[in-house]
């Protein structure tokens, strides 16, 4: 709708001129002036839609939304309003009320890429991936010059575990843009996962260079300062992160695990005022509570520490729920197609199977390379166990993959058969998605916990590979999940101790079915033996795997690479069992885990 002076009260406005106006940003200005018009039943609806737009430069998009509604209202066919509130939707956290005024928006304009960019937006906020893929694969297809569509695409297919993919989406943004920084932040974490450490650096490098005070970018340096082990420099970028952001959630979160005494405590005063900022559900309140739990902890307040991390998996379960009634019913799918053998069929042994012996893997290719998989709970030790390969010169320690779990999900549900082709298929693309490595290495490994439910599928594939099961006391697991900050629906489960021993017991009956059909190529590693003798476990894990041993798999925090897990900070340690039967302190607050956990299924239960 073209504007035009428009005649009110206060006498003649003219909306191209406030239109200039908004576009330089001054909003104040810009409201100061469409508001006398509001009330003029002769303005045109683009009064109110530039209204809206100025409140929500002002950071109040609560107030915009009715403005929105109010143009939409005077016209109905106004579809930027109607994309504008859709976008305003998103931004609030409403992705769900943003999808039909987008495709009320699209049945009119169906080639429409910005439409189709926040369509993306929305479906990948409500989590259905594959259907924001396809958006965005219509959007570069109508403009594929526009560098955020790739930007956005790489994003939700890292997400889904393409790698691969998502590595050649942000090459394509930064070819659009060489300077995009956001795209420079987003490549960084893709590139540490293919092993690019160095490349990983020089984009947020660069990021930092174009643009100084970049908060993603200032967040992604401090990780990479983690993941490298320097644990002082990551305080000092938080810590100018706040001197610029004060009360920057994931920053004082982050700076509370990383500080002890009185630095720590120093931390309670902006932890506390930025939860008066934070008030509503969210995770970055829960993240400011996830740091006053720490400090209560290092405080031995324990009233505190439960009270705070309550609040904190609280507010995460309320952003990510938990379906156990579906967890319970694929677990049950997922078994089934792989059942036990008969008891005369299962009393022999393909000899095929055992460990196998070391060899040398000059010109090996990544699929003739030894496949290792390390899986377990989260917090039951693999990222220690990845460690301890890792200090072994002939293997590359890859960390946590998801591209198992995302090439598995059409056959989980037996819906599609996984048969030879399917075996082989599988095998190639998960091959295809390895980085690529050194010709000196023999084997690699995977730790991504969650492959325990694809044991099945991964020993089909991957008729050499071997499985290391971590298992650990189910408590102190527990202890240590509901302290930690897991981002996202993957883990939604550990928002919930009732929800959590739930999980725990699927896993423990998940591990129990693979271990007796698959007993040659999984080996049972406890966390508690291996902290408590590392040479002696090392040693077992190094036969299993057909690898030589080497003192150095003894000291696995000494290993140079990156981590890029949770666990980073603790296992650069010397290994301890200081938290070893850490839970009985903290029984009280575990109750309903405790309650909820299957004693027949966790023995060590009985034991105490």
């Amino acid at each position: 709708m073209p504007n035009r002076p428009v005649k009110a009260r206060t006498g003649s406005i003219n909306l191209d001129a406030i239109s200039a106006e908004l576009n330089q940003g001054r909003f104040k200005s810009v409201l100061k002036q469409v508001k006398p018009l509001l009330k003029d039943k002769a303005a045109p609806a683009s009064v109110a839609n530039l209204a809206a737009i100025a409140l929500c430069g002002l950071e109040r998009p609560r107030d915009a939304l009715p403005m929105f509604k109010k143009a939409l209202t005077q016209d109905p066919t106004f579809h930027d309003a109607r994309k504008n509130l859709a976008q305003t939707l998103i931004l609030m956290g409403q992705p769900d009320k943003a999808l039909p005024q987008l495709d009320y928006v699209l049945a009119a304009l169906p080639d429409h890429p910005e439409v189709l960019y926040l369509k993306a937006q929305a479906l990948w906020s409500t989590g259905r991936l594959a259907e924001a893929e396809t958006c965005l694969t219509s959007a570069i297809d109508l403009a594929p010059d526009q560098g955020r569509n790739y930007n956005l695409r790489a994003l939700i297919r890292s997400a889904q575990g393409q790698e691969m993919e998502a590595l050649t989406d942000f090459e394509a943004a930064l070819q659009a843009n060489p300077n995009d920084v956001e795209a420079l932040v987003n490549i960084s974490q893709p590139l540490a996962r293919q092993t690019r450490h160095q490349d990983s650096q020089a984009v947020i490098t660069q990021a930092l260079a174009l643009a100084p005070q970049h908060l993603g970018a200032n967040l992604r340096q401090a990780a990479l300062h983690i993941e490298q082990g320097d644990a002082e420099a990551a305080r000092q970028r938080y810590r100018q992160i706040l001197a610029h952001t004060p009360g920057q959630p994931e920053a004082l979160e982050h700076l509370a695990l990383l500080s002890k005494g009185e630095e720590a405590q120093a931390l309670l005063a902006p932890l506390h005022s930025a939860l008066k900022v934070f008030s509503r559900a969210s995770e970055d309140r829960a993240r400011l509570n996830f740091g006053l739990a720490h400090l209560a902890r290092l405080r031995q307040d324990l009233q505190k520490f439960a009270s705070h991390l309550s609040r904190a998996n609280a507010d995460m379960a309320g952003q990510f729920a938990y379906d156990c009634v579906a967890d319970r019913h694929q677990t049950k799918a997922i078994l089934q197609q792989f059942p036990l053998p008969s008891i005369s069929s299962s009393s022999s042994s393909d000899t095929s199977q055992r460990a196998p012996t070391a060899t040398s893997a000059h010109q090996l290719s990544n699929s003739e390379r030894r496949a290792i998989f390390i899986t377990g709970l989260p917090r039951s030790g693999t990222t220690l166990a990845e460690a301890v390969l890792g200090a072994h010169p002939h293997v590359a320690p890859l960390g946590e993959r998801a591209a198992a779990g995302a090439l598995l999900r059409p056959y989980l549900d037996a819906a599609h058969p996984f048969d030879g082709a399917a075996q082989q298929d599988f095998g190639e693309a998960y091959s295809l998605r390895l980085p690529d490595l050194p010709p000196e290495i023999q084997a690699y490994s995977d730790k991504m916990p969650e492959n325990y439910r694809y044991i099945g599928y991964l020993i089909k594939a991957f008729p050499k590979c071997r499985i290391l099961c971590m298992r650990r006391d189910a408590r102190d697991i527990a202890l240590s999940m509901w302290q930690a900050h897991f981002s996202g629906q993957a883990l939604a489960y550990s928002y919930d101790l009732a929800a959590m021993a739930e999980r725990f017991n699927l896993h423990a009956e998940m591990v129990a079915h693979w271990q007796r059909l698959f007993p040659e190529q999984i080996l049972s590693v406890r966390y508690e033996d291996l902290t408590g003798d590392i040479e002696g476990e090392s040693q077992r894990i190094a036969a299993f795997t057909g690898l030589n041993w080497y003192p150095e798999m003894m000291n696995p925090g000494a290993a140079d690479q990156p981590i890029l897990t949770l666990s980073a900070t603790q296992v650069r340690q010397k290994v301890h069992q200081r938290s070893v039967g850490g839970w009985a302190k903290y029984a009280e607050m575990l109750r309903p885990f405790l309650e909820g956990l299957d004693p027949a299924l966790w023995p060590e239960m009985r034991a105490s």
